[in-house]
């Protein structure tokens, strides 16, 4: 676990800490996600929004049942909205866009096992994982 903070750390905090300029010329990577994949009850949501809390972002915590739904293409349409700001911002605002936190809780809801049909299920998993 101290291995995995040290990191979490380095990637995801020390480049959003520090100056554009100085993370650039320090050759701290810029992590764009993480995923913190470990049985339930071990830490993950807390990790999440203490690393919030330090960057002053308030996340966005959805659980992976909350994503889906009977009409038809609002499963996916509800993975596109949540990305949505985000995704304005980088158009808008380039590298001096804002951090965007999305939590997924409970997210082997959304990513089962895939099989060969062509499920809502898998469509939603596209998604998220593109």
């Amino acid at each position: 676990m101290e291995s995995v903070l040290a990191e979490i750390f380095g990637d995801v905090l020390l480049s959003r800490l520090y100056p554009q300029s100085f993370v650039a010329k320090s050759g701290i990577n810029k992590t764009r996600a993480i995923l913190l994949n470990e049985l339930p009850g071990t830490g993950k949501s807390l990790i999440a929004r203490t690393g919030c809390d330090i960057l002053n972002v308030t996340p966005k915590v959805i659980r992976g049942s909350e994503i889906f739904s009977f009409m038809l293409g609002q499963s996916e349409q509800n993975i596109r909205d949540l990305f949505e700001d985000a995704r304005q911002d980088q158009r808008n605002l380039g590298s001096n866009s804002k951090l965007h936190v999305i939590v997924f809780d409970e997210i082997d809801a959304v990513c089962k096992n895939r099989t060969q049909s062509n499920s809502v299920r898998d469509t939603v998993h596209n998604n998220v994982t593109a």
